[in-house]
Protein backbone atom coordinates (compact mmCIF):
# COMPACT_ATOMS: atom_id res chain seq x y z
CA UNK A 1 0.00 0.00 0.00
CA UNK A 2 2.95 2.56 0.69
CA UNK A 3 4.52 1.52 -2.78
CA UNK A 4 1.02 2.33 -4.42
CA UNK A 5 0.61 5.76 -2.53
CA UNK A 6 3.93 7.19 -3.04
CA UNK A 7 4.39 5.54 -7.26
CA UNK A 8 1.09 4.26 -8.23
CA UNK A 9 1.02 2.72 -10.74
CA UNK A 10 -1.96 4.28 -12.66
CA UNK A 11 -2.55 1.35 -14.82
CA UNK A 12 -3.09 -0.82 -11.84
CA UNK A 13 -5.04 1.25 -9.66
CA UNK A 14 -7.28 1.30 -12.66
CA UNK A 15 -7.86 -2.21 -13.25
CA UNK A 16 -8.19 -2.65 -9.09
CA UNK A 17 -11.17 -0.46 -9.12
CA UNK A 18 -12.64 -1.76 -12.54
CA UNK A 19 -12.42 -5.09 -10.60
CA UNK A 20 -13.78 -3.64 -7.55
CA UNK A 21 -16.71 -2.03 -9.10
CA UNK A 22 -17.79 -5.72 -11.43
CA UNK A 23 -17.35 -7.59 -8.62
CA UNK A 24 -19.63 -5.25 -6.47
CA UNK A 25 -21.98 -5.33 -9.45
CA UNK A 26 -21.63 -9.05 -9.65
CA UNK A 27 -22.95 -8.97 -5.76
CA UNK A 28 -26.21 -6.90 -6.11
CA UNK A 29 -27.08 -9.26 -9.38
CA UNK A 30 -26.58 -11.99 -7.04
CA UNK A 31 -28.82 -10.65 -4.16
CA UNK A 32 -30.65 -9.69 -6.38
CA UNK A 33 -30.87 -5.65 -5.12
CA UNK A 34 -29.56 -3.72 -2.27
CA UNK A 35 -31.59 -1.78 0.22
CA UNK A 36 -31.85 2.13 1.12
CA UNK A 37 -33.52 1.07 4.14
CA UNK A 38 -32.52 1.12 8.00
CA UNK A 39 -32.69 -2.39 9.46
CA UNK A 40 -33.47 -3.46 12.98
CA UNK A 41 -30.67 -2.72 14.65
CA UNK A 42 -29.85 -0.61 11.61
CA UNK A 43 -31.99 2.10 12.92
CA UNK A 44 -29.86 2.11 16.21
CA UNK A 45 -26.41 2.86 14.54
CA UNK A 46 -28.54 5.84 12.64
CA UNK A 47 -30.07 7.25 15.31
CA UNK A 48 -26.42 7.57 17.34
CA UNK A 49 -25.19 9.29 13.84
CA UNK A 50 -28.10 11.64 13.80
CA UNK A 51 -27.96 12.00 17.30
CA UNK A 52 -23.48 12.27 17.89
CA UNK A 53 -23.21 15.97 17.72
CA UNK A 54 -26.69 16.95 19.19
CA UNK A 55 -27.14 14.79 22.09
CA UNK A 56 -23.81 13.26 22.74
CA UNK A 57 -23.66 9.39 22.87
CA UNK A 58 -27.15 7.58 23.23
CA UNK A 59 -28.13 4.23 24.39
CA UNK A 60 -28.40 1.01 23.54
CA UNK A 61 -25.00 0.86 21.45
CA UNK A 62 -22.80 4.09 22.89
CA UNK A 63 -19.37 1.84 22.63
CA UNK A 64 -19.45 0.71 19.32
CA UNK A 65 -19.07 4.48 17.68
CA UNK A 66 -17.19 4.67 14.94
CA UNK A 67 -19.81 3.49 12.20
CA UNK A 68 -21.99 6.30 13.34
CA UNK A 69 -19.23 9.21 13.81
CA UNK A 70 -18.28 8.69 10.03
CA UNK A 71 -22.10 8.57 8.78
CA UNK A 72 -22.58 11.86 11.25
CA UNK A 73 -19.30 13.42 9.84
CA UNK A 74 -20.20 12.77 6.03
CA UNK A 75 -24.13 13.85 7.03
CA UNK A 76 -25.46 10.21 5.33
CA UNK A 77 -27.34 7.69 7.03
CA UNK A 78 -25.51 4.65 8.29
CA UNK A 79 -26.45 2.43 5.20
CA UNK A 80 -25.30 4.57 2.94
CA UNK A 81 -22.23 4.37 4.48
CA UNK A 82 -22.16 0.54 4.17
CA UNK A 83 -22.63 0.42 0.76
CA UNK A 84 -20.09 2.94 0.10
CA UNK A 85 -17.76 0.92 2.38
CA UNK A 86 -18.52 -2.32 0.50
CA UNK A 87 -17.17 -0.66 -2.85
CA UNK A 88 -14.06 0.13 -0.55
CA UNK A 89 -13.81 -3.35 0.96
CA UNK A 90 -13.33 -4.68 -2.70
CA UNK A 91 -11.00 -2.24 -3.50
CA UNK A 92 -8.53 -2.70 -0.71
CA UNK A 93 -9.27 -6.54 -1.46
CA UNK A 94 -7.29 -6.39 -4.40
CA UNK A 95 -4.92 -4.28 -3.57
CA UNK A 96 -4.00 -6.47 -0.99
CA UNK A 97 -3.41 -9.33 -3.14
CA UNK A 98 -1.70 -7.05 -5.65
CA UNK A 99 1.18 -10.37 -6.44
CA UNK A 100 -1.56 -12.11 -7.33
CA UNK A 101 -2.61 -12.08 -11.29
CA UNK A 102 -5.09 -9.86 -12.44
CA UNK A 103 -7.58 -12.57 -13.65
CA UNK A 104 -7.04 -14.62 -10.11
CA UNK A 105 -8.06 -11.25 -8.73
CA UNK A 106 -11.10 -10.97 -10.63
CA UNK A 107 -12.44 -14.48 -10.25
CA UNK A 108 -12.01 -13.74 -6.54
CA UNK A 109 -13.26 -10.69 -5.82
CA UNK A 110 -16.67 -11.72 -7.95
CA UNK A 111 -16.88 -14.95 -5.57
CA UNK A 112 -15.91 -13.35 -2.37
CA UNK A 113 -18.93 -10.32 -3.22
CA UNK A 114 -21.53 -14.07 -2.83
CA UNK A 115 -20.25 -14.36 0.64
CA UNK A 116 -22.05 -12.51 4.17
CA UNK A 117 -19.20 -10.10 4.50
CA UNK A 118 -21.02 -8.42 1.60
CA UNK A 119 -24.06 -9.76 1.15
CA UNK A 120 -25.22 -8.85 4.79
CA UNK A 121 -24.56 -5.09 4.43
CA UNK A 122 -26.86 -5.07 0.84
CA UNK A 123 -29.74 -6.64 3.15
CA UNK A 124 -29.60 -5.37 6.77
CA UNK A 125 -29.48 -1.01 6.42
CA UNK A 126 -27.30 0.53 9.26
CA UNK A 127 -25.20 -2.55 10.80
CA UNK A 128 -21.48 -1.06 11.06
CA UNK A 129 -20.30 -4.76 10.01
CA UNK A 130 -18.36 -4.07 6.44
CA UNK A 131 -16.95 -0.90 8.08
CA UNK A 132 -15.12 -3.39 10.97
CA UNK A 133 -14.34 -5.79 8.17
CA UNK A 134 -12.74 -3.32 5.95
CA UNK A 135 -10.89 -2.35 9.24
CA UNK A 136 -9.81 -5.72 9.62
CA UNK A 137 -8.49 -5.95 5.73
CA UNK A 138 -6.66 -3.04 6.93
CA UNK A 139 -4.53 -4.73 9.82
CA UNK A 140 -3.96 -7.93 7.35
CA UNK A 141 -2.13 -4.95 5.22
CA UNK A 142 0.10 -3.38 7.55
CA UNK A 143 0.73 -5.89 9.57
CA UNK A 144 4.31 -5.94 9.13
CA UNK A 145 3.87 -1.58 10.59
CA UNK A 146 5.68 -0.74 13.57
CA UNK A 147 2.13 1.29 14.85
CA UNK A 148 -0.33 1.42 12.50
CA UNK A 149 -1.79 -2.08 13.29
CA UNK A 150 -2.41 -1.40 16.51
CA UNK A 151 -4.13 2.24 16.00
CA UNK A 152 -6.46 0.26 13.81
CA UNK A 153 -7.44 -2.43 16.01
CA UNK A 154 -8.95 0.31 18.36
CA UNK A 155 -10.81 1.57 15.35
CA UNK A 156 -11.85 -2.08 14.88
CA UNK A 157 -12.88 -2.33 18.45
CA UNK A 158 -14.54 1.16 18.53
CA UNK A 159 -16.70 -0.62 15.44
CA UNK A 160 -17.87 -3.49 17.13
CA UNK A 161 -16.00 -5.11 20.84
CA UNK A 162 -16.19 -8.42 19.95
CA UNK A 163 -13.54 -8.26 17.98
CA UNK A 164 -11.53 -8.34 21.17
CA UNK A 165 -11.58 -12.10 20.49
CA UNK A 166 -9.09 -12.17 18.34
CA UNK A 167 -6.27 -10.00 20.53
CA UNK A 168 -4.26 -13.24 20.55
CA UNK A 169 -4.44 -13.62 17.18
CA UNK A 170 -2.87 -10.44 16.17
CA UNK A 171 -0.42 -10.64 18.21
CA UNK A 172 1.10 -14.45 17.36
CA UNK A 173 -0.11 -13.02 13.54
CA UNK A 174 2.26 -9.99 13.94
CA UNK A 175 4.95 -11.61 14.92
CA UNK A 176 5.11 -14.27 12.54
CA UNK A 177 4.73 -11.52 9.64
CA UNK A 178 7.48 -9.16 10.71
CA UNK A 179 9.30 -11.10 12.59
CA UNK A 180 9.20 -9.26 16.03
CA UNK A 181 8.80 -10.06 19.44
CA UNK A 182 6.14 -11.34 21.01
CA UNK A 183 5.76 -9.06 24.40
CA UNK A 184 6.68 -5.92 21.89
CA UNK A 185 3.27 -7.03 20.06
CA UNK A 186 1.96 -7.79 23.15
CA UNK A 187 2.43 -4.67 24.60
CA UNK A 188 1.41 -2.84 21.34
CA UNK A 189 -2.29 -4.94 21.14
CA UNK A 190 -2.79 -4.40 24.82
CA UNK A 191 -2.54 -0.56 24.88
CA UNK A 192 -5.12 0.05 22.74
CA UNK A 193 -7.43 -2.54 24.30
CA UNK A 194 -7.06 -0.65 27.71
CA UNK A 195 -7.84 2.54 25.95
CA UNK A 196 -10.43 0.96 24.53
CA UNK A 197 -12.06 -0.39 27.73
CA UNK A 198 -11.46 3.00 29.40
CA UNK A 199 -13.59 4.60 26.78
CA UNK A 200 -16.04 1.71 27.33
CA UNK A 201 -16.96 2.86 30.72
CA UNK A 202 -16.93 6.36 29.75
CA UNK A 203 -19.37 5.86 26.95
CA UNK A 204 -22.39 3.99 28.78
CA UNK A 205 -21.59 6.51 31.65
CA UNK A 206 -21.84 9.76 29.32
CA UNK A 207 -25.09 7.49 27.48
CA UNK A 208 -26.58 6.73 31.04
CA UNK A 209 -28.50 10.22 31.10
CA UNK A 210 -30.42 8.94 28.04
CA UNK A 211 -33.43 6.85 27.85
CA UNK A 212 -33.70 3.57 26.23
CA UNK A 213 -32.05 -0.20 27.06
CA UNK A 214 -28.81 -0.39 27.76
CA UNK A 215 -27.06 -3.39 25.46
CA UNK A 216 -23.82 -3.81 27.56
CA UNK A 217 -21.60 -7.01 27.72
CA UNK A 218 -24.10 -8.38 30.70
CA UNK A 219 -26.63 -9.02 27.55
CA UNK A 220 -24.57 -11.37 26.10
CA UNK A 221 -22.68 -12.74 29.40
CA UNK A 222 -25.50 -12.96 31.63
CA UNK A 223 -27.58 -16.09 30.54
CA UNK A 224 -24.05 -18.00 30.80
CA UNK A 225 -23.73 -17.44 34.44
CA UNK A 226 -26.69 -20.44 34.59
CA UNK A 227 -25.66 -22.00 31.35
CA UNK A 228 -22.55 -21.51 29.43
CA UNK A 229 -23.78 -23.16 26.45
CA UNK A 230 -27.09 -20.77 26.59
CA UNK A 231 -26.17 -19.32 23.38
CA UNK A 232 -24.73 -22.50 21.64
CA UNK A 233 -27.72 -24.60 22.61
CA UNK A 234 -30.16 -21.69 21.37
CA UNK A 235 -28.78 -22.11 17.53
CA UNK A 236 -27.98 -26.00 17.96
CA UNK A 237 -29.96 -26.76 15.20
CA UNK A 238 -28.66 -24.89 12.68
CA UNK A 239 -25.04 -24.30 13.48
CA UNK A 240 -23.63 -26.08 10.70
CA UNK A 241 -25.57 -24.03 8.46
CA UNK A 242 -24.45 -20.57 10.04
CA UNK A 243 -20.54 -22.03 9.48
CA UNK A 244 -21.64 -22.81 6.12
CA UNK A 245 -23.99 -19.61 5.49
CA UNK A 246 -20.46 -17.31 5.68
CA UNK A 247 -18.90 -17.98 2.63
CA UNK A 248 -21.15 -20.84 1.38
CA UNK A 249 -18.85 -23.04 -1.02
CA UNK A 250 -15.61 -21.03 -0.80
CA UNK A 251 -15.33 -23.02 2.81
CA UNK A 252 -13.96 -26.11 0.41
CA UNK A 253 -11.28 -23.37 -0.50
CA UNK A 254 -10.33 -22.85 3.02
CA UNK A 255 -9.89 -25.91 3.43
CA UNK A 256 -7.60 -26.58 0.60
CA UNK A 257 -5.29 -23.40 1.43
CA UNK A 258 -5.04 -25.46 4.33
CA UNK A 259 -3.62 -28.00 3.40
CA UNK A 260 -0.85 -26.14 1.30
CA UNK A 261 0.42 -24.15 4.37
CA UNK A 262 3.53 -24.82 6.52
CA UNK A 263 2.86 -26.67 9.97
CA UNK A 264 3.45 -22.77 11.46
CA UNK A 265 0.93 -21.68 9.43
CA UNK A 266 -1.39 -24.13 10.07
CA UNK A 267 -1.05 -23.69 13.62
CA UNK A 268 -1.69 -19.55 13.02
CA UNK A 269 -4.28 -20.28 10.69
CA UNK A 270 -6.62 -23.10 13.23
CA UNK A 271 -5.86 -20.50 15.47
CA UNK A 272 -7.90 -17.85 14.09
CA UNK A 273 -10.50 -20.09 12.89
CA UNK A 274 -10.57 -21.60 16.28
CA UNK A 275 -10.85 -17.75 17.38
CA UNK A 276 -13.56 -17.24 15.17
CA UNK A 277 -16.02 -20.01 16.19
CA UNK A 278 -15.44 -19.50 19.48
CA UNK A 279 -18.14 -16.52 19.54
CA UNK A 280 -20.80 -18.51 19.38
CA UNK A 281 -20.21 -18.43 23.06
CA UNK A 282 -22.28 -15.00 23.13
CA UNK A 283 -23.39 -14.86 20.13
CA UNK A 284 -26.70 -13.51 18.97
CA UNK A 285 -26.87 -13.91 14.65
CA UNK A 286 -24.93 -17.01 14.14
CA UNK A 287 -24.04 -15.92 10.38
CA UNK A 288 -22.46 -12.74 11.14
CA UNK A 289 -19.84 -13.87 13.90
CA UNK A 290 -18.55 -16.22 11.85
CA UNK A 291 -18.77 -14.29 8.67
CA UNK A 292 -14.78 -13.33 9.75
CA UNK A 293 -14.29 -16.95 8.40
CA UNK A 294 -14.00 -15.59 4.80
CA UNK A 295 -10.15 -13.90 6.11
CA UNK A 296 -8.47 -17.37 6.99
CA UNK A 297 -8.07 -17.20 3.21
CA UNK A 298 -5.74 -14.13 3.04
CA UNK A 299 -3.92 -14.65 5.99
CA UNK A 300 -1.26 -15.99 3.47
CA UNK A 301 -2.20 -14.66 0.31
CA UNK A 302 0.98 -16.39 -1.55
CA UNK A 303 -0.79 -19.70 -1.35
CA UNK A 304 -3.36 -18.62 -3.33
CA UNK A 305 -1.03 -19.10 -6.51
CA UNK A 306 -1.33 -22.74 -7.53
CA UNK A 307 -2.39 -24.66 -10.27
CA UNK A 308 -6.10 -25.01 -11.06
CA UNK A 309 -6.83 -22.11 -8.46
CA UNK A 310 -8.93 -20.08 -10.52
CA UNK A 311 -10.59 -23.10 -12.22
CA UNK A 312 -11.19 -24.30 -8.59
CA UNK A 313 -12.32 -20.88 -7.48
CA UNK A 314 -14.52 -20.35 -10.61
CA UNK A 315 -16.53 -23.66 -10.44
CA UNK A 316 -17.31 -22.66 -5.77
CA UNK A 317 -18.53 -19.46 -7.56
CA UNK A 318 -20.58 -20.84 -9.36
CA UNK A 319 -22.39 -23.58 -7.06
CA UNK A 320 -22.35 -20.45 -4.72
CA UNK A 321 -24.50 -18.29 -7.29
CA UNK A 322 -27.29 -21.25 -7.63
CA UNK A 323 -27.24 -21.97 -3.92
CA UNK A 324 -29.63 -19.94 -1.37
CA UNK A 325 -27.96 -17.27 0.85
CA UNK A 326 -28.68 -18.91 4.06
CA UNK A 327 -28.78 -17.03 7.58
CA UNK A 328 -29.25 -18.10 10.67
CA UNK A 329 -29.92 -15.37 13.55
CA UNK A 330 -30.96 -14.76 17.40
CA UNK A 331 -32.38 -18.37 18.34
CA UNK A 332 -31.12 -20.48 15.38
CA UNK A 333 -33.67 -19.14 13.11
CA UNK A 334 -32.81 -19.91 9.48
CA UNK A 335 -34.24 -16.90 6.90
CA UNK A 336 -33.33 -17.61 2.83
CA UNK A 337 -32.04 -13.93 1.87
CA UNK A 338 -33.86 -12.83 -1.19
CA UNK A 339 -34.31 -16.18 -2.77
CA UNK A 340 -35.18 -16.92 -6.51
CA UNK A 341 -35.96 -19.95 -8.47
CA UNK A 342 -31.88 -19.49 -9.55
CA UNK A 343 -30.97 -20.86 -5.90
CA UNK A 344 -31.83 -24.59 -6.61
CA UNK A 345 -29.24 -25.91 -5.04
CA UNK A 346 -30.50 -26.23 -1.72
CA UNK A 347 -27.94 -29.13 -0.14
CA UNK A 348 -29.14 -28.31 3.30
CA UNK A 349 -32.68 -29.33 2.12
CA UNK A 350 -30.53 -32.37 0.04
CA UNK A 351 -29.14 -33.72 2.96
Amino acid sequence: MKKIILNPNKKNIFINFLTATFAYLVGIIYNRGITLELHSEGIVYNNQAQELFISGLINPYPQRILAPFLGSLLNITTQQLNLTFIFIFLLLFNFYLNQISILTRLILSVAFATTMPVIFSMNFGGYPDIVSYTIFILILFFIDKDYLPFILFLLLLLTREAYLIYLPFFIIYKSYKSKQNYIINAVGFVIPTIIYFLYYLLAFKLASTTPGDVWDYSFYIQPLSSNIFYWIESYKLNYFVGIFSTSKFLIILILIVFIKLSAKQKAIYLIFIFLTLSTSLVCGDLSRCFSPLIFSLLLFPEKLKFKNFNTIVFILFCFNLVSPKYYVWHGGKLNYLNDSRLHFLDIFKLF
